[in-house]
């Protein structure tokens, strides 16, 4: 991908757009799969199955300078987010020379300052070593009841996945998501947003 750098000020924006849209093809084209850390998955109960998987995932940027004067700005780049199944670490980032930082919202961003002469190439190579705490629930040996309302509201409150408070939401759990256990009613709201898109 070649990235045309002008002097009119506008390439932080394509910058970060580019190196944004390079991380998620990223994510989608360059993940590949190495053994796993335990090797076994172990049982947690008779209804979960747990297991830890590593990728490693590699990014390359390619920004040429197409200008007729010397450019001087910063990348950033897009890094795999630490949550609490998933752990991120920089095995190789080239140049050498970076700075992490996290934005409003809890993303990881390295930011590279880069030089570049008229008409030269700048790569930016990165790998990440990932590790995901990955889980399987074998949903033949779950029998759980739905949570009452105050429950939810009490134990949960309201979230952007699902406000429990919002009647709305509660109505169409309530006429497409209709069962007597989570699993079933989640199938029944999965089905209706899927024949509504």
């Amino acid at each position: 991908m070649m990235i045309q750098l002008r002097a009119d000020g506008g390439i932080r924006s394509e910058l970060l757009a580019a190196a944004m849209a390079i991380a998620v093809m990223g994510i989608a084209l360059l993940v590949v799969p190495i053994p796993r850390e335990s090797g076994e998955e172990a049982p947690a109960g008779d209804w979960l199955i747990l297991r830890n998987e590593s990728i490693l995932m590699y990014e390359k940027l390619i920004l040429r300078n197409e200008l007729r004067r010397r450019v001087v700005d910063y990348v950033y780049i897009v890094v795999p987010r630490n949550t609490s199944f998933q752990k991120c670490y920089i095995k190789e980032f080239k140049p050498g020379i970076f700075e992490l930082r996290v934005d409003e919202d809890g993303n990881t961003f390295a930011v590279v300052r880069m030089e570049a002469e008229p008409g030269e190439r700048v790569v930016i190579e990165a790998a990440f070593r990932i590790v995901k705490a990955e889980y399987k629930v074998l949903w033949e040996n779950v029998k759980t009841a739905w949570p009452r309302l105050d429950d939810a509201r009490r134990l949960s409150g309201p979230t952007a996945v699902w406000n429990v408070d919002n009647s709305t939401l509660r109505d169409l759990a309530e006429l497409y998501g209709a069962g007597d256990e989570p699993l079933e009613v989640v199938r029944g709201l999965a089905e209706w947003i899927k024949a509504h898109l």
